[in-house]
């Protein structure tokens, strides 16, 4: 795929520079290395990233930093690498700003170095400049918000007006009544990868790796890490791209990677080519027919990231005991005979039945050399189940409806109030035994539509489930509660805040908001709001499927 073209009306920036370096060395101490090249510059495929080339006649402790040119002072370091040929790569800038950088060889000082400047900007697919407008557009932000909020950055996916799929980083410009942000890192995940992307249709960050974790097209999942390599990948294509005898396993959904195994999960959906409708809730029912055939999620297990080999798969209907011939669960009525999400993937002479549509995995691992646990989020059956790897059986269940859960009636905490419930939730996670997630049940309304998109922790102190904490979603008009959020979205807490503030995503809005209430009731305008702006060339029914609050972005 070609490198983007500088903006017009700004000058070409070469791909590499080649600059002069200084050696500096006192009379009776040893250089800690010669350097004999340096070339530097922004990466073809990526602006907002400097990359710097260093060859050594010896091999040396060396490190890339950069500071704004125009402040001076001290500079930010990367993370130390060594050798005699290396590669360094900066990033997290504010664009059209010039810095400086250097590059430093040796352990302590007095250090050689080669210093230089640079200018990163963001390419016309994710800029709003007047002199940028790209040929889809422009890619408008509205950042906002009543100001105080904790999330340094505000990660999520979304859609260039090249087209691309991207995933970008947002710095809201202030803490105190933010009104504007800046797109201080970007992937461009099509341009980047081994096989290149359409859509993202799912993705994680593992805080502890800083690596993010992505599902593509439903053929393709990829691990990156923050300096935009492409660490660990997988192609599912030749049995996920809509081809005679295309049945899967295909990716979709979500990826999780385990910092207590170093597992990584991939959500995959099989196509059951064998069992048909015939006597089940759905024969009869409006487009179901005789190609109808039942998709069964689940997932696959890896060792050492998505190039290691495969430890197990579990699927629902196969493992786990789901039978659609016996219990259609809760929600039949919430399952499309003919499910477009799956018709780029699988065979096209049968119509897939998406009957649970399982839409994220997480896992936790107790202490004291317990199994590890997986967290599945069935949303179609509104249930949450959890599963032991080790053997794949099932620990628990957690529904508001009670032929489907282990437990009693959810109940709302001291202090909360809203149904006390949930549905349709996406982005399951676990931590000591509090579920939390972003489902669609805030405030009291009459269809799925109208319901208020919101983030809840559910507590299992005893027997009961209680939801001791209700973050909704808001909006300035009407009763302030943010409604249609039904399809997609996340809620995460934001680290630094002793769980009390979450960041939301309500995706068909494309609306991504730091919550600091959490009693159930929206009255007031949150600490921040990232959304997409009116007549931006990322209108197009492309939701942001996530968002997650970041201290910082990778080394930096």
């Amino acid at each position: 795929m070609p490198p983007p073209l500088p903006p017009a009306g700004r000058p070409r920036v070469p791909s590499v520079l080649f600059l002069a370096f200084t050696s500096l060395a006192l009379p009776g101490v040893a250089r800690a290395g010669v350097i004999t090249g340096v070339s530097c510059g922004l990466q073809t495929h990526n602006t907002m990233r400097e990359s710097c080339d260093v060859s050594l006649s010896t091999s040396s402790t060396v490190q890339l930093g950069y500071r704004v040119h125009s402040v001076g002072g001290a500079y930010t370091w990367g993370p130390t690498t060594g050798g005699t040929s290396v590669t360094l790569v900066a990033y997290n800038f504010t664009p059209d700003t010039e810095y400086d950088y250097e590059v430093r060889v040796g352990d302590t000082a007095p250090y050689e170095t080669s210093t230089g400047t640079f200018t990163p900007y963001l390419p016309d697919s994710l800029t709003s400049d007047a002199e940028d407008t790209g040929a889809g557009g422009s890619y408008l932000l509205d950042v906002s918000g009543a100001g105080g909020q904790h999330s340094n950055f505000v990660l999520f996916d979304t859609l260039g007006c090249d087209g691309h799929p991207y995933m970008v980083a947002v710095r809201p410009d202030s803490t105190t009544s933010p009104s504007s942000g800046t797109i201080v890192w970007y992937l461009d995940v099509d341009a980047e990868s081994t096989w290149g992307a359409s859509k993202i249709k799912g993705w994680s960050y593992d805080p502890h790796d800083k690596h993010i974790y992505l599902v593509a097209d439903q053929r393709y999942a990829y691990e990156f890490a923050m300096d935009g390599t492409e660490v660990t990948e997988r192609d599912y294509s030749a049995q996920c791209s809509n081809a005679s005898g295309d049945d899967g396993p295909c990716p979709h959904h979500d990826i999780h990677h385990s910092a207590d195994t170093d597992r990584t999960y991939v959500l995959v959906g099989d196509l059951d080519t064998t069992d048909t409708v015939t006597g089940t809730w759905w024969e009869g029912k409006t487009g179901c027919t005789s190609a109808s055939r039942f998709s069964d999620d689940g997932w696959e297990e890896r060792d050492a990231g998505l190039g290691g080999s495969l430890s197990t798969t579990v699927l629902a209907m196969e493992d786990l005991g789901f039978d659609p011939s016996s219990d259609a669960g809760p929600n039949p009525d919430h399952s499309q005979c003919t499910s477009p999400y799956w018709t780029p993937a699988f065979d096209s002479t049968y119509d897939s039945l998406d009957w649970t549509h399982v839409n994220s995995i997480y896992t936790v691992k107790p202490s004291g050399g317990a199994p590890e646990f997986a967290i599945l989020s069935v949303r179609n059956w509104d249930q949450i189940v959890k599963i032991d790897t080790s053997d794949g059986s099932i620990a628990w269940t957690l529904s508001p409806n009670a032929s489907y859960s282990s437990f009693g009636t959810i109940v709302d905490g001291t202090g909360v109030s809203g149904p006390a419930d949930f549905g349709a939730q996406h982005a399951v996670t676990d931590t000591l035994g509090v579920l939390q997630m972003f489902d669609n049940r805030g405030g009291v309304a009459s269809g799925d539509a109208d319901l208020a998109g919101r983030v809840i922790q559910i507590d299992f102190d005893g027997s009961t489930p209680e939801i001791v904490r209700s973050w909704e979603m808001w909006q300035a008009t009407g009763d302030h509660r943010l409604t249609g959020c039904n399809i997609e979205g996340s809620g995460y807490t934001v680290p630094g805040t002793s769980g009390h503030n979450v960041l939301a995503d309500c995706a068909l809005k494309n609306t991504i908001q730091e919550l600091d209430d959490y009693d159930g009731v929206t009255s007031a305008e949150p600490p921040l709001e990232v959304k997409r702006d009116a007549g931006s060339c990322d209108d197009s029914d492309f939701p942001w499927y996530r968002a997650h609050p970041l201290l910082g972005i990778g080394d930096y």
